[in-house]
């Protein structure tokens, strides 16, 4: 009974003490393809909920239609390459990935890869470049007052961005790019032993001479990402 009255007691001050939320503004960092479209059921239920959602779009956005009738508010980000480009630089990397790794060798295999993945990179950097160094917009994000960023991590910039507007972010995902290669350092004894690490499909023990091979294909990219 008196462990009772104690949890009351703890329960009515936290009440007291706690600020009622109605509403609140939500800024949005969001990717391409299946995340957008996984991300835009949550954006949807909170605006229907009553928060106020800006979705940041770049012009050659794949998926998201900043165009389309939505209780979402679009705000465009202008960058140096058109949605046709970004189109085929996906496709050739899912191309490649899917149907012709297989068929090459070791050694091109992580050529090939390094090449497309600086590819990315360097568009992936335009989008960003075209947020964080467009003072204009900066300041119309900072005078709208958001209470948070969400971001999927997929697309870097989006704590940066979060920082810049000295606002609190969630990622939409637990797996990124950064955070991949930090577990690598940090566990990177552990390869010898470890084979077929994300982004593939498969995770298990595997004998000396497998896991040689991803030491040395770890290491490798550890060294273009370098």
């Amino acid at each position: 009974m008196l462990n009772l009255q104690c949890t009351c007691r703890v329960l009515v001050c936290l009440s007291l003490l706690a600020e009622n939320v109605l509403s609140g503004k939500v800024l949005v960092w969001p990717a391409d393809y299946s995340h957008w479209m996984n991300l835009k059921l949550v954006t949807e239920e909170l605006a229907s909920m009553g928060h106020n959602i800006t979705v940041l779009v770049h012009s050659a956005s794949l998926s998201v239609n900043a165009t389309s009738a939505s209780a979402l508010h679009f705000e465009p980000i202008e960058v140096g390459f058109t949605s046709d480009r970004l189109r085929s630089l996906w496709e050739k990397f899912l191309r490649f990935w899917v149907y012709e790794k297989a068929q090459v060798s070791f050694w091109e295999m992580h050529s090939m890869m390094r090449s497309l993945s600086r590819s990315v990179s360097h568009t992936q950097r335009q989008i960003c470049d075209g947020a964080v160094k467009s003072r204009k917009l900066l300041e119309k994000l900072r005078m709208s007052q958001y209470d948070v960023l969400l971001s999927d991590p997929v697309l870097p910039c989006g704590e940066l961005l979060a920082e810049l507007l000295r606002v609190p972010f969630i990622f939409t995902l637990r797996f990124s790019p950064g955070l991949h290669l930090r577990d690598c350092v940090v566990r990177y004894w552990l390869l010898l032993l470890t084979c077929q690490l994300p982004p593939l499909i498969y995770k298990k023990i595997c004998p000396s001479w497998k896991g040689l091979k991803t030491y040395c294909s770890t290491s490798f990219m550890t060294f273009c990402s370098s």
